[in-house]
Parts: structure tokens; sequence; C-alpha cells
């Protein structure tokens, strides 16, 4: 298993070759996941975020064959509550380029999903925020 962990700068462009039909799993806090089919074999993701805490992205990539695994760090502690209020909040925002045919787990607590004409297996989990699949 090739895993590779890495620090990524804010914005980051994330890219690995999973296969047509790969696996892609993003599990995030809050702010916006957004996927497009693609007819590559490759999954490109944009990464941001809004805080104004740290120059570097708090997530976890994982990288394997065949496989993207993104995770969204919880930063804060006890106080992590007040950085909403004073917009620290490290809400992330994913722009993701997909392969159509791919395997797709997005799970987020906060956050807005869209999914765009995928076709592969895809489940889309969320506590509070909308879900909208093809909204072109």
């Amino acid at each position: 298993m090739n895993e590779q962990t890495e620090r990524y700068p804010n914005p980051s462009e994330i890219r690995h070759r999973i296969g047509a039909g790969g696996q892609l799993t993003i599990n995030n806090v809050s702010g916006e996941v957004e996927l497009r089919a693609d007819d590559g074999d490759e999954v490109i993701v944009i990464a941001q975020t809004q805080s104004l805490r740290s120059d570097s992205l708090p997530i976890t990539v994982r990288k394997t064959d065949g496989s993207l695994t993104i995770d969204v760090e919880k930063r804060g502690g006890s106080f992590a509550q007040f950085g909403t209020w004073f917009g620290l909040a490290d809400g992330m925002e994913f722009q993701v380029r997909v392969p159509r045919a791919a395997r797709v787990a997005i799970n987020t607590v906060s956050a807005e999903i869209r999914s765009h004409f995928l076709q592969g297996e895809q489940s889309y989990k969320t506590v509070s925020g909308d879900v909208e699949l093809n909204p072109d």
C-alpha cells in the first residue's frame, strides 16, 4: 500500500489517479463539497478554507492504490465555537473532478454537497446541510 501523508498550503490542488472505478472519500466538518464527473482516471481536488488561523489546510490526505481519502481535522478545543462568531471558522471548500464511474462517499456535519452527473456508487451524508444531485 503506497500511503502518503503531508501538509497542504491554503489553497491546494490535490491530484491522484484512482482509476475509472476507484474510491473517493471526503470527511468534512463544515463548508462545501462540489463534485463534477470527468472522463479521466484522476481525481483533482481544489481545497481551500477562509480561516485566518493558518497558512496550511486542516486536512489529512491518504493516497493509496485506487483510492483517495481526505479528512478535515477539527481544530480548536473547548473555545473553537468562538471562531465561528469572529469569522475564524475552519469551513472547508472542496471543488472536485472525479472519474464518472468512481465510488464516492462524502460525509459532513454542516456542509453543502453538490454532485454533478456521477454514475458510480455514491453515498452522501450530512447532519445539517443540503444535498443536491445533478443541479445543472
